[in-house]
């Protein structure tokens, strides 16, 4: 197979990139490693018949004002937005565990959040591509160059398959692509380290969502803003959707304090 431009991830940066290359009529090939569209990015129900909630994103929630680039694909997608719960006062733990609920302070105040879930975004995206234009469940193993251009071999359910192509996009964090991906030829020591050294945002932690029969504690004039110096979780923020019919909160976990969430997220 040969392709102008291969696209190796199927987050927002690479649907995004993959939807300007079709508006401009060039030919390309988008593959992802996981058997969904979005990367990081995830919104799911509550589960069962009770979806009075509506998506709750298990990935990246918040975007802010000022932020043209995403605000233009908003409009294009035709996707509004409204802003994170910040009425009230915020709970805050010390590291004896003496609690405080008379904060005023909004720690995610005039962010913004997607009607819909933030899904609606990469989904909008991957609506735009044509039904054979991603493909799923297809992991880069090794890309080497050739005269002309580069050759890209991936590991599918069906077996090896190599696509040739003139450019490649690795639209993944730096540091997955240098612990994954074959060069041929190497790429230089000083380059896969200095990938390696790249952060990628919140790897270290895990989210977490907790649901209520209601929004309980902005009838207590909290805004749903929590912060533990003792964990396990750190961050917690109001999950709900713009007109919510049941409550939710959602909280950040550290890798350490995965194993001690247990409990901690109830009334």
């Amino acid at each position: 197979m040969q392709t102008e431009v291969f696209i190796a991830g199927a987050g927002i940066a690479g649907l995004s990139l993959a939807a300007s290359l079709q508006q401009r009529g060039i030919d390309y090939c988008l593959a992802e490693a996981r058997d969904r569209t979005g990367g990081r990015i995830l919104s799911v129900t509550s589960g069962g018949n009770d979806n009075a909630l509506g998506p709750t994103d298990l990935g990246p929630s918040w975007i802010w004002p000022g932020q043209a680039h995403i605000a233009a694909l908003l409009n294009d997608l035709g996707i509004g937005v409204f802003e994170q719960y910040s009425d009230g006062l915020l709970v805050y733990e010390d590291e004896l565990g003496q609690v405080r609920r008379d904060i005023d302070y909004a720690s995610m105040a005039g962010s913004l959040r997607i009607d819909g879930g933030i899904a609606r975004v990469t989904d909008g995206l991957a609506a735009i591509l044509p039904d054979d234009a991603i493909r799923l469940s297809h992991r880069v193993r090794a890309i080497r160059e050739d005269r002309d251009g580069y050759r890209v071999l991936l590991d599918r359910p069906g077996g090896e398959l190599a696509i040739s192509a003139h450019k490649v996009a690795l639209a993944i964090p730096p540091r997955v692509i240098a612990s994954l991906i074959e060069f041929e030829p190497a790429l230089p020591q000083t380059i896969l380290q200095e990938m390696n050294a790249i952060p990628t945002w919140m790897a270290g932690h895990a989210k977490l969502v907790a649901f209520y029969e209601k929004p309980f504690w902005r009838e207590q004039g909290l805004s749903g803003d929590g912060i533990s110096r003792r964990g396990p979780l750190m961050e917690i923020h109001d999950a709900c959707s713009r007109n919510p019919g049941r409550g939710a909160l959602f909280g950040f976990a550290g890798a350490a304090d995965r194993g001690r969430v247990e409990g901690r997220f109830q009334r």
